[in-house]
């Protein structure tokens, strides 16, 4: 079960300030014209204040209020949004982890930045030994090595490859240094940051 997200904004208790604010304002009001302008005891300028001075103090006190609930709903927007973000991002983690063929992302400079068991069983590297290290030092064929950063190189300036969506059967090593025959799909992940390729693999049989 995942723990709830906390609030990511330092306005996380602008909205309570603000309604609190705004019940106060009335007898805050109230004393500043009792004992500091001297206009009369407090108890009058609380209950019986000026027609002009008691809309002012309605109209400011609700403006606070106001502001406060806006603030305080957009938050629990806020927090509803991020829990069903982690709920998400842990289901896609889960299907990932639970994945029949063996997963692996890589950054644009073609370095490791996730493996799932399956990809274990396969290649034999356990995650930890292989995130952030090269794909072309782990698992590619030192034959193959600059093919395959030509071919991420060129992607890159075009973002156009014959080898992405699409399996297509390469040879690759295991930590033992076996060859073996691949089926990998790559695709590309465009967000905001720098392009993420992501690929799904199955050794191929009797090869």
């Amino acid at each position: 079960m995942m723990s709830p997200a906390p609030h990511t904004l330092n306005t996380n208790r602008l909205g309570t300030y603000a309604i609190a604010s705004g019940i106060l304002y009335w007898p805050i009001e109230s004393a500043i014209h009792a004992y500091i302008f001297q206009e009369g005891p407090f108890l009058a300028m609380f209950i019986q204040p000026e027609i002009n001075e008691a809309w002012m103090r309605v109209l400011i006190a609700s403006t606070f209020i106001t502001f406060g609930l806006w603030v305080n709903k957009a938050e629990q927007n806020q927090y509803k949004l991020i829990q069903k973000l982690r709920y998400q991002e842990a289901r896609a983690r889960r299907i990932i982890e639970t994945a029949c063929d063996a997963y692996i992302s890589i950054d644009q400079q073609s370095n490791i930045t996730d493996w799932n068991p399956k990809a274990e069983i396969l290649f034999g590297w356990r995650k930890n030994e292989v995130l952030g290290k090269s794909l072309t030092t782990t698992i590619i064929p030192e034959k193959f090595r600059k093919a395959h950063l030509q071919g991420i190189s060129k992607y890159l300036d075009s973002s156009h490859g014959s080898w992405l969506y699409r399996p297509v059967r390469v040879q690759s090593l295991t930590k033992d240094g076996e060859e073996i025959t691949i089926e990998i799909t790559i695709t590309p992940l465009k967000g905001e940051g720098p392009i993420e390729l992501y690929t799904f693999i199955r050794k191929v049989e009797n090869s």
